[in-house]
């Protein structure tokens, strides 16, 4: 993935532009779902007829270490939204589990009350007044019991 970057008039905080488009870039990659092993390379080319400030005046050297610091920065801040955003869907989706644990839950006990009912004789109207399950799951209920 590349995005090539081409501009004609100094701008203040280029590079912290250059490393915001980058970061898009690399996190439209994922999709829903998908794990991180699916994460190509990704490259920001910028094109100017101008210094970048703060890296005119470093030597090669100085300037590598500069886009690396910057690089850092912005992987890091990446990470920390990413992390984020992991974290909140784990909650989401433990408290979603929790939900639909104590359905099944609630469902598994009125089979169970509505079988023991069945065991006693009782009426399928009484048992679905009393579970608010269906003929249809109290008859099912009933056949397995037989």
């Amino acid at each position: 993935y590349c995005n090539i970057e081409m501009q004609v008039s100094e701008q203040e905080e280029i590079i912290e532009r250059l490393l915001y488009y980058w970061g898009r870039v690399y996190t439209k990659q994922l999709k829903s779902g998908q794990t991180y092993d699916v994460l190509k390379k990704t490259i920001v080319i910028l094109i100017a007829n101008f210094n970048v400030k703060g890296l005119e005046t470093l030597s090669q050297d100085e300037k590598m270490q500069r886009l690396a610091e910057l690089r850092e920065k912005a992987i890091f801040e990446l990470n920390t939204a990413v992390s984020s955003g992991f974290r909140q869907g784990m909650k989401r989706g433990i408290e979603e589990g929790i939900e639909k644990g104590i359905e099944q839950g609630t469902l598994k006990e009125k089979r169970e009350i509505a079988t023991k009912l069945l065991k006693s004789g009782f009426d399928i109207n009484l048992i679905q007044e009393i579970t608010n399950l269906s003929t249809k799951e109290i008859e099912d209920l009933k056949e397995n019991k037989d």
